[in-house]
């Protein structure tokens, strides 16, 4: 007990020194008090100063030249033209301390507190000050060159005219900070809080700021040219006469900004949301906009030439004035918009969702329009003057509004749909709750498992949704998780079959798939990468295996977390919808354990406004418009295996993963449990035909060189045409279902109905319409290559009266319908809206039309 009292004996005696002689360099005084002492002038150099109480000290003109002051206490200190270069003062609390003049070059000062200090031409050059809190401080005349400012918070401090240029303020708190004229050329910004900060003519040019948060900031007259914006939040600010030339906005939220008079030519915006944004007077000439949320926007006078705005949704957006010369808006909707003066001259609106009243008043010479909109607008379509005699025996046109005459009808068989439990929501704003699947674990527990897109995996027992998710994602990979736009999101899982098996591989292992914003976090295990087939990355589909907590079967171990595979996507849509063991496989086959992965086309045609313009459907060297089929358990250091009898195993030029291929988006599949053992799958056509496939090994399903059974025109992806009389030569395998989108815009699939409360729809293949919510089957056995089953429309009824899906949530406009199925084959129907997990119950008296 000697060594304690012998070293406060020590310390005693050097403070004494230090007081009379004003020197003790590399001296020990850490947890030392000499507060309030007057040691100007003072040499410290090299001492140990950790802990130490200096509250009100004097240390102006000190030399503190490699000090170590960690966590000291400088509270209302005087350090105005000390030296402290190389020093360390990590966590010290320097708040109200006066740093005027001091040199700190080099210094080490991670999240120290420096809230009110003095620090006007303090010399930072080279510095850490990482996660230090500067707020409320005025750095005036402060050089802050070369200085490490990762997670700093400057939360309202003054600096303006500072020149971050080429700085790393990653994560740094900038809310409403005083950054008038400061420069950020080449900094780096990304996941950075500027939230009300004044950046008026402020410079970011050529800064990455992806992620970063400028919500109500003001940034008139800033300079932003070339700067990586994407996944950044402007809601609410101010870019009056900005300049963001080429800069990159992807994902970028915009809700009710102001961009007047802005300059946002060659700028990417791709599936920005700039719901009731302002772009009044704005240059957009070639700018991306596809898939962008542009919806009660104001363009008024606005310059767009050229832009590209396909599929993006300007649905009651004011154009009026605007000059869309030659703008590419190919599927953008356009309904109840202000086009008074609009010039669309050149511009392409083939597949459009737009109106004859909608361009009354609108310019449209040389505009390219879909034959019955021409027709509305008694404008004449172009005749293509014919080469030679070849034109005579060009393939027949379908007729587009008939495609398929036989209508799909309601019939008597009628079911009740009744409400079973509302997921907790995740949102205050419609929809409050993205649902998109639902299934059980096959473990006899009667449990239903539901994922809202968000990022939630919730638990029903009992018909009541358990107080903790089962996983969730969004905590886990919040600073990754996008799903900002409607197909994105946490989208899917699947149960392993040997979930329950305990000694075999996959006992307790369950994979979903969401997408995510940027590469892999660090640390995590190296999956399988696909890469985009074009420069352009939107987001990237992750496939994850987890296992659930060996204590708790109702909740995910989150350290579990391994990454399969990655897909890089070119657009927002038609990523992997769909996970899937074949339920009807036994242990000890080939097909046990195999997962598929439904994988879309990436939204080639919608966005590149091109029939598949990467030709990636037909492409086997590459997963999209794919089903693949692999064995996701990990095998040594590689992430899966491959199956040996999948189809393309061993052939060169053909990827080992695809199991079929020639899919626009199969967004469903399933198996039919009950002796067929059929996979159904549902794959979702381009504006014309929605199909019903059965899952072939190899098979080749058409798109994008047939949409149903009918001939894609690549000069027109609005049309198509009858099929040639030598079309067997090509042997794609057709739908055995089909119908037209005069009944319906998008199919999305279901299950073989195997359950015992509806014995009337045993052996029905259930199925809808995404959009207008209208739910269809067909007997499972009149599912045969080569013939074309009949479609039937369920009549539903809700609460004793009968509905439709719509009325019965409320009179929505769309309805975003999935399916799903209970350990016992019944079948729950959910929406991307509502939130509401409803099923079917029999109702007295239902009679069969089979």
């Amino acid at each position: 007990m000697a060594l304690p009292s012998m070293a406060v004996a020590a310390d005693s005696q050097m403070v004494k020194r230090l007081k009379v002689m004003k020197k003790c360099e590399l001296c020990n005084l850490s947890g030392a008090d000499l507060s309030g002492m007057s040691l100007a002038r003072a040499n410290l150099a090299g001492a140990n100063l950790r802990g130490a109480n200096l509250e009100g000290t004097d240390l102006s003109r000190a030399n503190l030249r490699g000090a170590k002051l960690d966590g000291a206490t400088l509270k209302d200190a005087t350090l105005t033209s000390a030296d402290l270069r190389g020093a360390h003062l990590n966590g010290a609390l320097l708040t109200g301390a006066n740093l005027k003049w001091t040199r700190l070059e080099r210094a080490w000062i991670r999240k120290a507190d420096l809230r009110g200090a003095k620090i006007q031409g303090t010399r930072f050059t080279g510095a850490t000050l990482e996660g230090a809190d500067l707020r409320d401080t005025n750095l005036k005349k402060t050089n802050l060159a070369k200085v490490i400012l990762r997670g700093v918070n400057f939360s309202g401090a003054d600096l303006e005219g500072h020149r971050f240029g080429g700085l790393n303020l990653s994560g740094a708190n900038l809310t409403n900070a005083n950054l008038q004229r400061a420069n950020f050329t080449k900094a780096i910004l990304i996941g950075a809080n500027l939230a009300g900060a004044n950046l008026s003519k402020a410079s970011l040019d050529n800064a990455d700021a992806r992620n970063a948060k400028f919500a109500s900031a003001d940034l008139t007259g800033a300079s932003l040219r070339r700067a990586d914006l994407s996944g950044a939040d402007f809601t609410g600010a101010t870019l009056r006469s900005a300049n963001l030339g080429g800069a990159e906005l992807v994902g970028a939220k915009l809700v009710k900004a102001d961009l007047s008079k802005a300059n946002l030519q060659d700028s990417k915006m791709t599936g920005a949301i700039s719901i009731g944004a302002q772009f009044i007077e704005s240059n957009l000439r070639n700018s991306s906009l596809l898939s962008a949320d542009l919806s009660r926007a104001d363009f008024s006078n606005a310059a767009m030439g050229n832009a590209n705005l396909g599929a993006a949704n300007l649905h009651e957006a004011s154009l009026e004035g605007a000059n869309l010369t030659g703008a590419d808006l190919r599927f953008a909707d356009l309904r109840a918009s202000k086009t008074g003066g609009t010039r669309f001259a050149g511009a392409d609106l083939r597949g459009a969702k737009v109106t004859k009243e909608d361009l009354l008043y609108a310019e449209l010479v040389e505009a390219k329009l879909d034959r019955d909109l021409m027709a509305a607008l008694n404008i004449e379509p172009k005749k293509k003057p014919a080469a030679d005699d070849s034109a005579a025996t060009a393939a027949v046109p379908s007729q587009k509004t008939d495609l398929i005459p036989e209508k799909i009808e309601k019939t008597k068989l009628s079911v009740a749909l009744v409400d079973i439990v509302t997921i907790p929501p995740s949102s205050d704003e419609i929809p409050h709750a993205r649902l998109n699947w639902l299934y059980h674990a096959g473990d006899g527990s009667g449990r239903l498992f539901v994922v809202d897109m968000r990022g939630k995996i919730h638990v029903i027992r009992n018909g009541r949704v358990l107080p903790t998710p089962f996983l969730d994602i969004g905590a886990i990979r919040s600073k990754y998780l996008y799903h900002r736009h409607f197909e994105t999101g946490l989208s899917i899982f699947a149960f392993h079959p040997d979930f329950t098996r305990r000694g075999r591989p996959g006992y307790g292992k369950f994979y979903t798939v969401h997408t995510e914003r940027g590469s892999a976090p660090k640390g995590s295990p190296l999956p399988r990468k696909f890469a985009s087939p074009i420069e352009q990355i939107i987001h990237v589909d992750v496939l994850i295996e987890w296992t659930v907590d060996r204590n708790n079967p109702d909740r995910i171990n989150p350290a579990s977390l391994r990454e399969v595979l990655r897909v890089e996507q070119p657009h927002k849509s038609h990523n992997i919808a769909m996970l899937a063991f074949n339920p009807t496989a036994r242990p000890g086959t080939a097909d046990y354990g195999m997962l598929y992965i439904g994988s879309g086309d990436g939204g080639d045609t919608i966005y590149s406004g091109f029939v598949d313009a990467q030709r990636v459907a037909q492409d086997r060297t590459r997963p999209f418009g794919s089903i693949l089929r692999i064995d996701p358990l990990a095998d040594g250091d590689m992430p899966y295996t491959v199956p040996q009898d999948n189809p393309f195993v061993g052939k060169p030029g053909h990827l080992a993963e695809i199991w079929a291929y020639g899919f626009r988006h199969p967004i469903r599949f399933s198996w039919d449990s009950g002796g067929t053992g059929k996979m159904i799958i549902a794959d979702v056509g381009q504006v014309s035909v929605e199909e019903l496939n059965l899952g072939v090994p190899g098979a080749n399903y058409g798109w994008s060189e047939r949409e149903g059974t009918f001939v894609v025109d690549h000069e027109d992806q609005t049309n198509v045409t009858r099929l040639p009389s030598d079309d067997s030569k090509n042997r794609y395998a057709y739908p055995v279902a089909q119908y037209d989108n005069g009944e319906g815009t998008a199919i999305t699939g279901g299950f073989v109905y195997r359950g015992k409360k509806n014995p009337d729809l045993q052996g029905l293949y259930i199925f809808g319409d995404y959009d207008t919510g209208r739910i269809f089957y067909v007997p499972v056995k009149n599912l045969i290559f080569g013939r074309q089953a009949k479609i039937s429309e369920l009549t539903l009824h809700y609460k004793g009266q009968p509905k439709t899906l719509l009325e019965i949530m409320g009179g929505e406009n769309r309805a975003d319908l999935r399916f799903g199925m209970g350990e016992d084959g019944e079948i729950y129907v959910l929406t991307k809206r509502d939130g509401m997990v409803r099923t079917f119950q029999p109702i007295t008296g239902l009679q069969s039309n089979r």
